[in-house]
């Protein structure tokens, strides 16, 4: 009998045995080394002398809290190494099992070259700092200068001004310290980094499959890095027991991307998947913010839109009759955590009204009607994106984020604003969508796709049929494949059946014809 058990909150981290043998064994020597792309591999001439005291590195990104210092069998006190991913979720995938996703936050953009948070002054264990150095861990501390960071996020508009980093539990000082520590250890220790990353990976793989899940990583929670450049991520998941794969949201442009990660054969690697997550770029500089999209959409990637959704009128949304900054009157149904279903007023609620028509609309919600939207996916209900059609439209509600009564947006108060709101202007809030802007893109891909890719309604007057090729199932209507229940292929023939039950359909026929009729 497979153990129940609840979400674990805390990740497995490595231990400081498993630590000091990630930094003394010689490169290339290490157990998991066969999964990192030496040709890839960083080299200390890409790192350029900046802001960050060579004295802090490397012991202060190695420790972890103090609350996860332990004694050993001599009794001496030993640090334990802060993890890398942060605590878990749980969620469905489409065919009902449940997966467990862990992911990595780093500091946006260039948050990091802000001086280290208070958090982290304070003593710490010197013997990881000695190791580093005696190993010859590259690339090695310069005792002459300082060293800067990085872009995390190079494709970052004026979303990296509002990003999710400063949102809930991220916005706190223990969660900015930690994400400020693991940024400074991936861009100046990159071996330490991806070793200790392959180990958690291994051990969070095997605890999830000793209670029946199957384990997920998420590692750009709130960057862009290019990390298939750096994992060999097809052969990983494929060597790991209970190792789902990686996903990831990314703002870089399809050819960017392909280019930036160096893609094997200009192939993304078959365990990664990316959804384009759209800029306001369009806004900002003028040009055609859609062409990106709509490559990785032919592409069958899948595009991520935050969507207006806000409980006092902005400025710039305030219908005639109502009054810049006033308190809204819609009622809309959302899902508390405890699991009530409740209503609240929202002023603008175009996130809400794309949600009830989602292919995943809530079933919770009176107002949902599912499928009303063909291409449009709820993201907010689940972060799990393996779950979506290709060629699909991501929904988001905007987080860390308010109308107040003035009438103007705030990023809300946080560690980074000083803890009070802070107002940003229209170009930061850009990225933001509207209802009409989201509608107009589906039009776009659908037109784009020449047909409607939705279950079929009446497939009495027009033929259904299931089809396989590549080895994968389709239903098919008129040569277009559909959408049924939220996915567009199916690797095996009971899915499409499961799936098609759930819509109110069966198939009938054997052999290479089976065609689809109401049940």
């Amino acid at each position: 009998m497979i153990p129940y058990r609840q979400n674990v909150a805390s990740p497995i981290g490595v231990t400081f045995t498993e630590m000091k043998k990630i930094i003394s064994t010689d490169v290339g020597l290490y157990d998991l080394d066969n999964y990192i792309r030496w040709e890839n591999f960083p080299t200390p001439k890409k790192f350029k002398k900046g802001q960050i005291d060579p004295n802090l590195m490397p012991a202060l990104y190695l420790t972890a809290a103090l609350s996860n210092t332990k004694r050993d069998g001599s009794g001496q006190m030993r640090m334990n190494p802060r993890s890398l991913f942060g605590s878990s979720t749980k969620t469905s995938k489409s065919d009902g099992s449940e997966v467990e996703v862990r992911v990595i936050y780093l500091q946006p953009a260039k948050q990091s070259d802000k001086p280290m948070p208070p958090k982290g002054k304070r003593d710490y264990d010197p013997q990881f700092a000695y190791l580093c150095e005696c190993a010859g861990i590259y690339p090695p501390i310069n005792p002459m200068g300082r060293r800067n960071n990085p872009n995390t996020c190079p494709f970052a508009g004026e979303c990296g001004k509002v990003c999710l980093v400063g949102s809930g539990q991220l916005g706190k000082e223990d969660a900015e310290f930690a994400g400020w520590c693991k940024t400074w250890l991936w861009f100046h220790y990159p071996l330490v980094f991806l070793r200790q990353l392959l180990k958690e990976i291994k051990k969070e793989s095997a605890r999830s499959k000793r209670y029946g899940l199957e384990f997920y990583a998420r590692l750009n929670g709130t960057s862009d890095i290019t990390w298939e450049k750096f994992i060999d991520m097809d052969s990983l998941v494929e060597d790991t027991d209970g190792f789902g794969g990686f996903y990831d949201y990314t703002k870089y442009p399809w050819q960017a991307r392909k280019k930036a990660g160096k893609w094997l054969g200009g192939q993304q690697p078959k365990h990664y998947d990316l959804t384009y997550s759209l800029s306001e770029k369009e806004e900002v500089t003028g040009k055609d913010g859609l062409k990106d999209a709509v490559e990785w959409l032919a592409n069958g990637g899948r595009v991520a839109v935050v969507v207006d959704q806000w409980k006092r009128y902005p400025y710039d949304r305030t219908p005639r009759g109502k009054e810049i900054g006033a308190a809204g009157d819609k009622l809309v149904y959302e899902k508390m955590n405890n699991g009530d279903v409740v209503q609240r007023k929202w002023a603008i609620t175009d996130y809400t009204d794309l949600r009830d028509g989602a292919i995943n609309a809530p079933y919770w919600s009176p107002n949902a009607k599912k499928g009303k939207y063909p291409l449009i996916v709820d993201g907010d209900e689940t972060d799990f994106r393996f779950n979506d059609p290709p060629s699909s439209i991501v929904i988001l509600k905007p987080k860390g984020l308010s109308t107040r009564s003035d009438g103007n947006y705030y990023v809300d108060g946080n560690v980074y604003t000083g803890g009070t709101p802070e107002r940003i202007d229209g170009k930061a809030r850009g990225f933001i969508k509207s209802k009409k802007f989201i509608l107009a893109l589906q039009k776009k891909i659908l037109n784009m796709m020449d047909g409607t890719p939705a279950a079929a309604k009446n497939p009495r007057q027009s033929p259904v049929t299931v089809q396989r090729e590549n080895g994968f199932y389709y239903v098919v209507m008129d040569n277009r494949s559909m959408i049924v229940d939220g996915q567009q292929r199916f690797g095996t023939l009971q899915q499409v059946k499961n799936a098609l039950a759930r819509e109110g359909y069966k198939v009938v026929g054997k052999g290479k014809i089976k065609n689809v009729v109401p049940r």
